[in-house]
Order: structure tokens, then C-alpha cells, then sequence
């Protein structure tokens, strides 16, 4: 039977004997299950002290490796903002450095064609100037020719016929032989 305290307070012992006295086995009785009640109700404070000791230090570690992993969460958090920081930079940089070396590849290419611009318009000139020197050399000299038949041409009817006539004389040796001269001047007929 469980003692509360409100029957340690109610509880009435018989008297024996007399008004005044109380049955001794009685009592006896009653303090030996008070006594009984009071250590087992020791016990289950000093267990329940040490749970709640055991239960303290449990909470304390957990509290101390939340607050680690709060910590760790922070250093986390900001170690990936400055890395972001650090890879927004970077990209920056790549991308003005890419900027500056297609400015400077435009920069040259258009270089390069104003050069190739220049060099097809000066050998445009040149092939004008050459084509104007080529076509006065052309008429000059043709205009030579010209002058030359008009002025001789006696000189050149005597010439042919002074060729055919030797020519004729020619025999088939001297006209083999004369395949091997290269010069102008000893080819026959013309």
C-alpha cells in the first residue's frame, strides 16, 4: 500500500489500555511502512536525480554540438558567399579580359584590311600605270613597224625576193641545218 502524506497527517491509532495510549504494534507497524515508503520514495528521487544529471549532460552536449553546427553553418554560409564573391569576380575578369582581346583581334583585323585595302589599290594603280606604259610601248613600236614599211618598201620586196631566189638554190641539207639555228635572222620564209 502506497503512503501519501495526507494519510501520514489522517492516520489514527487505536488506543490500548487507556485514552491515552496507542497501540504500540500498531505504530510500529505504520513507521516500519512509512520507513519502507520514505527510502523506496529516496531511491526513486536519487534515480531520478541521477537521470535528470544524466539527461543535463546529454542536453548539454547536444546544446554544445548545436551550437557547433550553428558555427559550422556560419563558417559554411559564409565561405560559399565569398567563394560566390570570388567566382563573381573571376568571371568578371574573364569576361573584360575576353572584351579587351576581341577589341584588340577586331582592332587588328580591321588593320589588316585597311592594309589589303591599300596594297589592292596601289597594285590597281600599278597595273593602270603598267597597262598605260604597256600600250604606249605597244604603239610606239607599232608605229615603228609602220614607219619602217612605209619608209623601205623597196628594201623589203628585194629582201623576199633575194630570199626565195636563195631558197630555191638551198638544198635539203642546208634546210635540215638550218631547223637547228634558233636565231630569226636564218630561218627561211619568213
Amino acid at each position: 500500500m502506497k503512503i501519501t502524506p495526507l494519510d501520514i497527517y489522517n492516520k489514527e491509532f487505536r488506543k490500548k489500555f487507556s485514552l491515552w495510549a496507542y497501540d504500540g504494534k500498531e505504530v510500529d507497524e505504520f513507521l516500519d511502512h512509512v520507513a519502507a515508503s520514505y527510502e523506496k520514495l529516496l531511491k526513486e528521487m536519487k534515480q531520478l536525480k541521477e537521470e535528470n544529471e544524466q539527461l543535463r549532460s546529454e542536453l548539454s552536449k547536444y546544446q554544445e554540438m548545436e551550437r557547433t553546427l550553428q558555427e559550422t553553418m556560419v563558417v559554411a554560409q559564409e565561405t560559399v558567399k565569398e567563394r560566390k564573391e570570388q567566382a563573381e569576380r573571376e568571371a568578371e575578369l574573364i569576361i573584360e579580359t575576353a572584351k579587351n582581346k576581341a577589341r584588340e583581334i577586331m582592332a587588328e583585323a580591321k588593320e589588316k584590311v585597311k592594309e589589303r585595302m591599300r596594297q589592292f589599290r596601289q597594285l590597281e594603280e600599278y597595273e593602270q600605270f603598267f597597262r598605260i606604259r604597256l600600250k604606249s610601248l605597244i604603239d610606239s613600236h607599232l608605229q615603228l613597224l609602220n614607219e619602217s614599211q612605209i619608209e623601205r618598201p623597196e628594201e623589203i620586196e628585194t629582201l623576199k625576193k633575194e630570199l626565195a631566189v636563195s631558197y630555191e638554190d638551198t638544198t635539203d641539207d642546208e634546210v635540215e641545218s638550218w631547223g637547228n639555228v634558233k636565231t630569226e635572222e636564218s630561218q627561211p620564209g619568213e
